[in-house]
């Protein structure tokens, strides 16, 4: 049988990426710009969870070209697989912290029925040693996963993928961001904050910075403390 192998998947600026996770939560993913980070090629990306309620958290985070890994310092502490994928390949990570490996095998082609239509995938399945398996749908169609089915059962399926402009994203974060701000809930206002700080670094989004300013003026004073400390990393 002829090998298949797909080199990389090339992701380019305003791609986003919206997932169910077993039909009651949200996850959102947009691409913001590309940058070099640590001598390493890398994708700025905003990560967005929502339950049918609210926003509950958001995460800004670098993801390499060459591996779609999450970078962390100089490494990459997690990705599903290294390019180019090829059936019949596989991978074993490094020891983490714990001693525990995991081994990645690129299984198979499938074709996925999904809300943005069928979709061919690589089935990738991530062998855990502390949890068990994962398998991951990788088309390059969508340009990342189009379903997962964890180790725990969970099922993240793909509903929407699309190009946004950079003011579209920005829309976007700045409506979900504002929703945290506002949150009866002081563990996602303090979780606000952050990403803020992140945001106006890069970009010197002028909201972010009257938002931190807004959380300064809280009435829990944890979220206050650290609304001003990030301030002050930003030379607020």
């Amino acid at each position: 049988m002829r090998s298949l192998k797909i080199v990389g998947f090339r992701w380019e600026n305003g791609m986003h990426w919206m997932y169910s996770i077993n039909g009651y939560a949200f996850q959102s993913f947009s691409v913001l710009e590309k940058r070099r980070v640590n001598d390493r090629d890398c994708h700025l990306v905003i990560g967005s969870l929502l339950d049918h309620y609210s926003i509950i958290d958001i995460q800004i985070f670098n993801v390499t070209m060459e591996n779609l890994g999450l970078l962390s310092g100089k490494d990459e502490v997690a990705y599903v697989c290294k390019f180019p994928l090829e059936i019949g390949s596989s991978y074993k990570s490094k020891p983490d912290q714990n001693g525990k490996v995991s081994i990645t095998e690129v299984k198979e082609k499938e074709f996925l029925s999904t809300p943005i239509g069928e979709v061919a995938c690589y089935r990738i399945e991530l062998y855990d040693q502390a949890q068990g398996v994962t398998t991951f749908w990788y088309s390059d169609q969508v340009k990342w996963h189009a379903r997962i089915r964890r180790y725990d059962g969970t099922e993240i399926d793909l509903i929407e993928h699309r190009i946004l402009n950079f003011d579209q994203i920005m829309s976007e974060f700045h409506n979900y961001i504002e929703n945290m701000v506002k949150s009866s809930d002081s563990i996602i206002r303090v979780r606000a904050i952050p990403p803020l700080v992140e945001i106006f670094s890069l970009t010197t989004d002028i909201k972010s910075k009257y938002l931190l300013h807004e959380l300064m003026e809280d009435k829990d004073e944890i979220v206050s403390k650290k609304a001003e400390e990030g301030l002050k990393s930003i030379g607020g």
